[in-house]
């Protein structure tokens, strides 16, 4: 194990990666992710009929992104993508609540705020969960990294996994 890497710099370079600028949404969501903390902290509302279990969500969602930025660092295998997994079935879990009825004595910007940063969040995660399986088999040798077509096959399940939660 060494730290000396940026996470998940040892991914296979596939191509159906996204551009190295579209990481930027992180930012977004992150900013967002700490607006929302400071509103849950700060008004003790979270929008939704279900602010606990959207809390837990989200607590394994953090878990997980940190554990997640450790182990890609180390350069362990497998692991981050598991990991990955674990934190889109929670912002899953946490998009159902977001979408569910709003809490009617919390004001509808709250209501807003929290669909929004949810609902990014668990988008981006979603897709990286696919990008990151499909990085993990190629490193392996499983598949082939130059071939087209089991990556558009990621790329259509992806799509579909989209609609689906939408």
């Amino acid at each position: 194990l060494s730290f000396g890497t940026d996470p998940n710099e040892d991914g296979v370079d596939l191509m159906i990666s996204p551009a190295p600028y579209a990481f930027a949404i992180w930012s977004i969501i992150y900013i967002l992710a700490i607006a929302v903390g400071v509103v849950f902290v700060r008004y003790r509302a979270s929008g939704t009929g279900s602010a606990q279990r959207l809390a837990i969500d989200l607590a394994i969602t953090c878990g997980a992104a940190a554990l997640w930025l450790t182990v890609s660092a180390a350069g362990i295998s497998w692991l981050p993508s598991i990991l990955l997994t674990v934190m889109a079935a929670a912002m899953y879990d946490a998009a159902r609540i977001a979408a569910g009825p709003a809490d009617a004595g919390a004001p509808s910007w709250i209501t807003t705020l929290v669909r929004i940063t949810i609902g990014i969040y668990a988008g981006w995660a979603s897709a990286a969960v696919f990008l990151n399986w499909a990085s993990d088999f190629a490193r392996s040798g499983l598949t082939d990294a130059t071939s087209l077509g089991w990556q558009l096959a990621i790329l259509i399940a992806a799509a579909l996994y989209g609609v689906a939660v939408t």
